[in-house]
């Protein structure tokens, strides 16, 4: 079974995220997916979804939680909530941008997307999608803050 690692960061209501492209003739497929990918050699689940922010948005992360897992055909999918501590949007430099290996494969673009704007969206996996709609949508975790300051 292979294993990959996503995170999910929440910054000012907006969760970031990747848009793809996708090019089948003059067709445009357009969906979006959680920073993330495979682990590499010797590497634990925190190690590489702190790697696979870094590599596909410019930003690093604290690792706060493990919130989902995902079972997809033959893969399993780890999603965990991060929290941005440096760094800037949109700097990535993994393979996504630079390798020869992803030339065909599309465009990765970083894009930050509200939370309440999300529902409409091709945000795959939609399951993952809708359980941050309802446990972050509404302005929750502003009003969280403000309650407790």
């Amino acid at each position: 079974m292979n294993v990959r690692v996503r995170g999910i960061v929440i910054h000012d209501n907006k969760v970031l995220l990747i848009k793809r492209v996708r090019f089948d003739g003059n067709k445009e497929n357009i969906y979006y997916v959680f920073p993330g990918g495979g682990l590499e050699e010797d590497e634990i689940l925190e190690q590489g979804v702190k790697r696979e922010v870094l590599e596909e948005l410019g930003i690093n992360v604290d690792v706060e939680e493990m919130k989902y897992i995902e079972d997809f055909k033959d893969t399993k999918t780890y999603f965990f909530k991060c929290k941005w501590i440096s760094g800037t949007f949109g700097t990535g430099n993994g393979p996504e941008f630079s390798s020869d290996e992803y030339k065909d494969r599309g465009l990765y673009i970083p894009i930050e997307i509200p939370i309440n704007e999300m529902s409409g969206l091709n945000i795959v996996p939609h399951e993952i999608r809708d359980k941050i709609i309802m446990e972050y949508g509404n302005n929750k975790e502003i009003t969280k803050c403000i309650k407790y300051h």
